[in-house]
């Protein structure tokens, strides 16, 4: 039902079983696959058709059902294919990932395939001979082993695939993957992205598959039992997994995002309606000017949050370092005509720069995003997409923006001293990092001093405090 969970991890061929899975009624999207094998689409996940040709009767039909061809271009080909073939409800028929807009879903009674996934999406009254159940079930021998899926670089090089177990899988696993055809993305190689939709944001999330990856939109690194995902391709092969990616996890049927120092997870949404998205601007020195692609909300009226560099939208935006210099291009698309809001969070972690400033490129106005993180501005539909620019600032000084600070800093041998002379009861923290933005060493701040030691090699560090109104940076040494 709406809060059961189960999982189950099996590594015994051909156990009979049957999994079930809720889907309410109420013409969300969701991405689906099989957690057996020769699973039936009919009767339990569409209506069974009827007559020659067959065809499930005239709209409204209140369900749909398709799969992804990654033989079909993005920009003006039918690349998701719809078990019904157009508007007279004849079933589709044609072949299974035919070229252009002809694809369907083959001629005899189809059946899921294994590490395939599906979209769904059923309303009140989907199926009346079976009562249009919210709970469907997944009957036939329990997935159990090693799974090869193909995913092809087409004319597009996005694969819809999916969760072959009736557990969840760990796209970090240490071991078990096999994804060397996929394109890679993160700090050093061999790194790859997946992205699930959010039905509640409206937009899809995405995770690295690094160690201490980076997440939106509240997508983590457990990908749950009958869960589809999806996957860049470079080249045309298989990827697998064996039992050993399989996990027990509590992740949703989907879908909190991980925040690590310097970088910031910059969100948008609206009171127009419930949608929003978020993306991740991320700096470390291990890192190529590269990013995480962007993948487009299935709702028109979803706002969409995005960087552009070089030509290409992103979610997650890697960058080996950030000055004076440096500016990110933050693109939105405005579903709808409305007020928006701008939200940055992991500012105070954000010890790489002293200063980011938000330009609204549109009204011209600047924002010190350190000071206040949100920003609220009107957009509507047809807006250049390129609306915002983020500047940074040096690491380095202290009382930047003329106010007068209530702490002094300094360094002697090894350790760092912050004493508060505003005489004031200030809370926040102290941070430690290197120049190049990496922390070394966190405390509290006490009453009148505090007094950090620092287990680290002799050079420069960043001391930057950050208080429930202010934000201080200082250059020490220690010897």
């Amino acid at each position: 039902n709406a809060t059961g969970t189960g999982s189950l991890i099996n590594t015994t061929a051909s156990v009979q079983g049957t999994v079930e899975r809720y889907i309410p009624n109420n013409n969300a999207w969701h991405l689906l696959s099989a957690p057996v094998s020769a699973q039936p689409i009919w009767p339990g996940f569409a209506p069974t058709p009827s007559g020659d040709p067959l065809t499930f009767g005239t709209a409204p039909w209140n369900w749909d059902f398709y799969y992804w061809n990654p033989n079909a271009s993005e920009t003006n080909q039918l690349y998701w294919v719809n078990l019904r073939q157009d508007e007279t409800g004849l079933y589709n028929a044609r072949a299974v990932d035919a070229t252009g807009s002809e694809a369907g879903f083959g001629a005899a009674t189809p059946n899921f395939t294994v590490g395939r996934g599906y979209l769904t999406a059923y309303n009140a009254n989907w199926y009346v001979a079976t009562g249009s159940p919210t709970t469907h079930l997944f009957t036939g021998d329990l997935n159990a082993g090693t799974y090869s899926v193909s995913v092809t670089n087409g004319v597009n090089s996005w694969n819809l695939v999916g969760n072959p177990f009736p557990s969840s899988i760990d796209w970090r696993a240490a071991s078990g993957w096999t994804r060397s055809n996929l394109v890679q993305n993160g700090a050093g190689s061999g790194f790859y992205d997946m992205w699930i939709y959010n039905e509640e944001a409206g937009n899809y999330g995405i995770c690295n598959s690094a160690p201490a990856g980076l997440t939106t939109n509240s997508v983590t690194n457990n990908i749950a039992p009958m869960q589809g995902f999806f996957v860049k391709a470079s080249s045309s092969a298989n990827i697998g997994m064996t039992t050993s990616v399989q996990t027990h996890s509590s992740q949703p049927w989907l879908k909190s995002g991980e925040d690590f120092d310097n970088s910031l997870r910059l969100s948008l949404n609206t009171s127009a309606n419930n949608f929003s998205d978020e993306m991740i601007v991320a700096v470390n020195a291990d890192y190529t000017n590269s990013g995480s692609e962007k993948f487009w909300s299935m709702y028109s009226e979803a706002p969409e949050l995005y960087s552009i560099k070089n030509g290409v939208n992103y979610s997650i935006d890697r960058l080996p370092s950030v000055n004076e210099n440096s500016v990110v291009a933050l693109g939105i698309k405005a579903g709808v005509d409305a007020v928006y809001t701008f939200k940055a969070t992991g500012v105070g972690n954000f010890f790489i720069s002293k200063s980011i400033i938000l330009e609204d490129l549109k009204t011209g106005i600047t924002q010190e995003l350190k000071d206040n993180p949100i920003y609220a501005f009107t957009a509507k539909p047809g807006d250049n997409a390129e609306r915002f620019h983020l500047h940074f600032g040096s690491p380095y000084g202290l009382n930047e923006h003329g106010t007068q600070p209530d702490f002094t800093i300094f360094s002697y041998n090894n350790s760092v001293y912050v004493n508060n002379i505003s005489g004031k009861d200030l809370n926040g923290s102290i941070y430690i990092s290197d120049i190049l933005g990496r922390k070394i060493s966190q405390a509290g701040i006490t009453d009148k001093a505090t007094v950090i030691s620092i287990e680290a090699p002799a050079g420069c560090y960043i001391v930057t405090i950050v208080t429930n109104s202010q934000t201080y940076s200082r250059k020490v040494v220690i010897h």
